[in-house]
């Protein structure tokens, strides 16, 4: 019997949808991160009105899920836009379903991925470029990171040196692993919204869903999804904050911030020690830093998960103007008219940005 593909909020999901997409989730290693859990894509339905979940169906059993937030001009895009750091079509190791069937039958033109995780071969001719995306493993403790830590013993040996100098300057340090506060959740904001503003990027938490999605899932604290709002204190003084989502053994990196007054001790990378620290006695495992060329995500990192770039369009035409279209874009890069381009690519990202988080 052909698959039906149906198209619900996701805020709807029922527990006959959650219970297979979690069987789903458990079939599949490479899957497991909260931003594909149904839960993750039941959350972000609940603060905006544009988040569906095309459900492929055999027989009335859910063989496949796509969660995406439906945008203008038939456009679709990850649920949780930029705030999906990996994104998936979750479907059954054993079952195949048409990517372009699955968009049409959406009643989409496109469907853009940024964070893409492939299981799925069927994905492989959509894809344009694929990155990189940190990972720190702890299965073997703190200890046993430490021996493979590429930043290797120095800059450890710094970091405790520059956490016992700010304990000595402005009191003793302390770290929390999760403090369900409504006011260091708005220092989180607050600090955070500055920085992006500084470096000209967009403040996505001027945008009110995303904070009301971040203060929701704040109250998430089950196996399945839960929050960390973690905490590195200098005395009685906030020093640097850091948000992130868990999924059983799997922490994945949001937001982190810190104190700028304090920034020559280097609290932010302190307080990601102390997570990588705590790890094992909270049951995590593994901790995801994103995609990104920041500078200590190389120096924490183990290894990398690959994620993919690209987009499933509707229309075979389309598809190929826009493959042209993005090789042409990489040509540019590399020859001489990269900095003349580079400018409008920012203007360009600017526009796309305030669409995604709008």
């Amino acid at each position: 019997m052909p698959a039906k593909i149906r198209s619900i909020p996701a805020r709807d999901l029922n527990v006959d949808h959650v219970a297979a997409w979690s069987s789903i989730l458990d079939q599949c290693d490479l899957l497991e991160s909260p931003y594909l859990r149904p839960e993750f894509a039941r959350a972000v339905g609940s603060v905006r009105n544009d988040v569906e979940v095309a459900v492929v169906e055999c027989d009335d059993e859910p063989m496949a899920f796509l969660p995406f937030r439906r945008m203008a001009w038939g456009a679709g895009r990850p649920a949780g836009g930029w705030l999906a750091n990996f994104q998936a079509i979750i479907s059954r190791p054993d079952f195949h379903v048409d990517p372009v069937a699955l968009v049409r039958a959406c009643g989409l033109r496109t469907w853009r991925f940024d964070q893409l995780l492939l299981p799925q071969k069927s994905l492989a001719p959509f894809i344009w470029r694929s990155w990189d995306a940190p990972y720190v493993d702890l299965s073997n403790g703190f200890e046993g990171y430490c021996r493979r830590l590429r930043i290797g013993r120095n800059r450890l040996t710094e970091l405790q040196r520059q956490q016992r100098k700010m304990s000595k300057d402005l009191g003793e340090v302390r770290f929390e692993a999760h403090v369900g506060s409504r006011d260091i959740l708005k220092t989180l904001f607050d600090w955070k919204g500055s920085q992006y503003e500084r470096s000209g990027q967009r403040n996505i938490f001027a945008s009110s869903w995303v904070c009301e999605l971040l203060d929701l899932l704040l109250e998430y604290q089950c196996e399945e999804l839960s929050s960390m709002l973690s905490v590195l204190y200098t005395g009685d003084r906030v020093a640097a904050v850091a948000y992130t989502l868990r999924s059983g053994p799997n922490l994945h990196g949001w937001f982190t911030t810190f104190d700028r007054e304090l920034s020559t001790y280097s609290p932010g990378m302190l307080l990601l020690m102390e997570i990588f620290r705590a790890a094992e006695s909270l049951g995590i495992r593994r901790v995801d830093l994103g995609k990104g060329p920041e500078a200590y995500k190389q120096r924490f990192m183990t290894d990398a998960s690959r994620v993919y770039e690209g987009t499933i369009d509707a229309s075979t035409m389309v598809s190929s103007m826009r493959h042209g279209w993005w090789r042409t874009k990489d040509w540019v890069r590399a020859s001489r008219l990269a900095n003349t381009a580079r400018a409008s690519l920012k203007l360009v990202r600017g526009v796309h940005g305030w669409l995604e988080m709008g």
